[in-house]
């Protein structure tokens, strides 16, 4: 998954958000936002990111060399690896 980049904001863009954040909230407008009755499909954890933690990993040369066939990214390799990692666990227990 790519992250998204941010464009800086205009000159016209941040004089508006300034004068947005200055409003008192019972001066804002919402009327025009449409209202959510049923929350039934709504999904938990779709923006879960999960904790990175550097670690040094000494993997054997085939094994390398096979993992980059299939996964030639770190993202790649990190998602089956922690695919690996949760069928292993499941085995085990």
């Amino acid at each position: 998954m790519e992250k998204a980049t941010r464009k800086k904001l205009t000159t016209e863009q941040a004089a508006e958000l300034c004068a947005l954040s200055a409003l008192l909230d019972e001066r804002i407008d919402t009327g025009d936002i449409p209202g959510v009755a049923n929350r039934s499909d709504a999904e938990r954890g779709l923006l879960y990111w999960p904790v990175k933690r550097q670690r040094m990993l000494r993997l054997d040369a085939e094994v390398l060399s096979g993992s980059n066939a299939f996964a030639p990214h770190e993202a790649m390799f990190r998602r089956s690896f922690r695919h690996g990692m949760i069928l292993l666990m499941a085995v085990s227990d």
